[in-house]
Formats: structure tokens, C-alpha cells, sequence
């Protein structure tokens, strides 16, 4: 079990919770366990990347965004999957 998350994952909380209306920066402090300032670091470059703007409510996905949420949600499965098949072939090995 993992307890440091990267970039990449922080990135994807970030993207998740913006699209699911978790949009302020308070609401994305709760739901992505970081400081206000750390967050704003994130939120500021993922902006400047084009995957979130802000609006008078708070921060919304761009067009790109969604793509790359999905995308890094495809590579959570794959790799979730991968780690499943590794496992079978390591026990598998082990009855040999």
C-alpha cells in the first residue's frame, strides 16, 4: 500500500474532484488532503497546462482536462490490473 501519493496521482484527485463540483479551493483542501498553498502550486500550474479554469463558482475541467482524467483513470485500472496478473503469475510460478 502506498502512503506518499506523486504528482500524477495528486494531479488525477485534483481532476476528479473538480469534476465531480468539489470546485473551491476549501472543498479540494478536504477531498484532496493538501494545504491551501500546496493546492494552489497544483492548481496554478494544472491552469496554465489547460485542464482546469476558473469560474465565479471556483475551478471547472477544460475539454482537455476530461480527456486526461479519463486517460489517467485507464492507466489506474491497467495498472491495477497489471499488478492482479503479476500476482496469478507469481503464484503460479511458486506451485511449479
Amino acid at each position: 500500500m502506498r502512503t506518499k501519493r506523486d504528482r500524477i496521482d495528486i494531479m488525477r484527485d485534483i481532476l476528479d474532484n473538480v469534476g465531480k463540483g468539489r470546485n473551491t479551493v476549501s472543498a479540494l483542501m478536504k477531498y484532496v488532503g493538501l494545504s491551501a498553498l500546496t493546492l494552489r502550486t497544483y492548481l496554478t500550474q494544472m491552469s496554465e497546462k489547460g485542464l482546469i479554469a476558473e469560474s465565479d463558482k471556483g475551478y471547472v475541467l477544460t475539454e482537455k482536462g476530461r480527456r486526461v482524467l479519463e486517460l489517467l483513470k485507464e492507466a489506474t485500472s491497467l495498472e491495477s490490473r497489471l499488478m492482479y496478473i503479476m500476482a496469478e503469475l507469481a503464484r503460479e510460478i511458486e506451485e511449479v
